[in-house]
C-alpha cells in the first residue's frame, strides 16, 4: 500500500521522524470497533489494540484513536499489531460527548473525535420534509472548528416542490461554502463530486441525519451497493441509522472516503471565534451598534434591531445564532476538571493499566 494514496504526507512524517522507538511503522487507521481497530500500513492491513501506556497516559476520550488518525505501530504477527502513539492531527471534527457516555469520563464533559485528518466535509441535507436551515447552521459552525472545508449536498430534489426556495435559503446561510443540488438515486452530479472533490490522498467525510440518503450517495460514488440503505418512515417522517460505524474507504481512481453513522443530534464542541466565523454577518452588522458590549435588547442605537425592524436580518436566524452562542459559553465553564475529578481520573487509568498488562502477559 502507497501510504500517498492514504493521505500520508511531510506533516505527518515529519512527526513520526520524532518518535524513538525506530522499529515502529506508520498505519492510518480505518476502522474502529469499541476498543479494536483496524488500520492499514506500507505492510498491508491488520488488526490492532493500543498498548498498556498508551492506554494509562490517555486522559480523555479524545487522547485514543480515532478513524482517520495516523498511529506508530509494533506489528506483532500478520493479523495483530500494537497502537504505542497518536500522531498529531491535521483536522478533526468533533462533537460534544452524547450525555450517556459522560459516566464514563467521570461526569466531565468531553469531546469525541467523529472524524480525523479530513480535507471536505460533505454536510448532507434532505429537500424533503426533514429539511431544517438550523441544523445546517450547527454544522457549520463545528466545521469552522475543524479545519477542514465545508460542502452543502441538498440531496432528494425530486421530492422537494420548492427547491428554489430552499437552495436560496441554504446559499443565504452558507458563508463561502459549496451547495449543490442533487438527487442521489438519479445520479445526478455524482461524477462531479467524484472529479472536483476525490482527488489521491485526499478524504472526504459524509455527515447529515438519518435518513438524508447518505449511504444512498456512497454506493452511487462507490459504484456498487456497498452500505445498506432504508426508506424514510411515512408516520414520523425520519430515517434510521443504515450505517452503524465509521469506516475509511479509498478509492480506485484517487480520493478517500469516510462513511459515519447518521447524526441525530450534533451536539457542539466549538469556541466563539467559530461562531464568529459562521455568523460573519450578524457580527458585521452589531459593529455598528452604538455601544461595543450591546446585548441587543433594549439598548439605543442597536444596529441589530434596526436591521429585524427593516427586514434586513432573519429574526429566525438570529434567534439561531444566539442559541449556539450560549451553548458554547455554558459549554466553556464545563470543560475544565476539578481536582477531584482529575483524582477519579488517574484512579481509572491506573485500573485500566492493570488491567491491560494482564491481558498481555496472557497473549505472551
Amino acid at each position: 500500500m502507497d501510504l500517498k494514496n492514504l493521505g500520508y504526507d511531510i506533516f505527518f512524517q515529519n512527526h513520526f521522524n520524532k518518535l524513538e522507538n525506530k522499529n515502529l511503522q506508520v498505519a492510518r487507521v480505518v476502522n474502529e470497533q469499541k476498543a479494536r481497530y483496524r488500520v492499514v500500513s506500507e505492510s498491508g492491513e491488520t488488526y490492532a489494540e493500543i498498548s498498556g501506556k498508551f492506554q494509562y497516559s490517555a486522559k480523555l476520550k479524545a487522547d485514543y484513536p480515532a478513524v482517520g488518525d495516523w498511529v506508530a505501530i509494533e506489528q506483532k504477527n500478520n493479523n495483530f499489531a500494537i497502537i504505542h502513539s497518536l500522531l498529531p492531527r491535521k483536522s478533526f471534527f468533533t462533537r460534544n460527548m452524547a450525555s450517556y457516555n459522560k459516566r464514563f469520563s467521570g461526569g466531565v464533559t468531553e469531546s469525541q473525535v467523529l472524524a480525523s485528518n479530513i480535507d471536505t466535509v460533505f454536510i448532507v441535507v434532505a429537500l424533503d420534509n426533514n429539511f431544517s436551515i438550523r441544523r445546517v447552521e450547527r454544522y457549520l459552525t463545528q466545521v469552522w472548528d475543524s479545519g477542514a472545508r465545508a460542502v452543502i449536498i441538498l440531496n432528494k430534489e425530486d421530492l422537494c416542490g420548492d427547491k428554489e426556495e430552499k437552495i436560496l435559503q441554504i446559499e443565504s446561510i452558507a458563508a463561502q461554502s459549496q451547495v449543490i443540488s442533487m438527487s442521489a438515486t438519479n445520479d445526478d452530479n455524482i461524477g462531479a463530486l467524484l472529479q472536483n472533490y476525490f482527488n489521491v490522498g485526499e478524504t472526504i467525510v459524509l455527515f447529515g441525519s438519518s435518513g438524508v440518503g447518505k449511504s444512498t450517495i456512497i454506493n452511487k460514488i462507490l459504484g456498487y451497493d456497498k452500505q445498506k440503505t432504508s426508506n424514510i418512515s411515512d408516520n414520523i417522517k425520519k430515517g434510521m441509522h443504515t450505517t452503524t460505524s465509521r469506516e475509511l474507504i479509498v478509492l480506485k481512481n484517487g480520493g478517500i472516503l469516510m462513511d459515519t453513522p447518521g447524526i441525530k443530534e450534533l451536539q457542539l464542541w466549538t469556541d466563539e471565534e467559530s461562531v464568529k466565523n459562521n455568523f460573519d454577518d450578524i457580527e458585521k452588522i452589531a459593529k455598528n451598534c452604538k455601544f461595543n458590549n450591546c446585548q441587543h435588547n433594549t439598548e439605543p442605537d442597536c444596529a441589530i434591531q434596526e436591521a429585524l425592524l427593516n427586514n434586513e436580518l432573519d429574526i429566525k436566524r438570529f434567534t439561531s445564532y444566539l442559541d449556539i452562542k450560549k451553548e458554547v459559553e455554558n459549554l466553556k465553564t464545563r470543560k475544565v476538571k476539578s481536582p477531584h475529578q482529575q483524582r477519579k481520573q488517574k484512579g481509572k487509568n491506573l485500573s485500566k493499566l492493570i488491567k491491560q498488562m494482564k491481558k498481555d502477559k496472557r497473549r505472551y
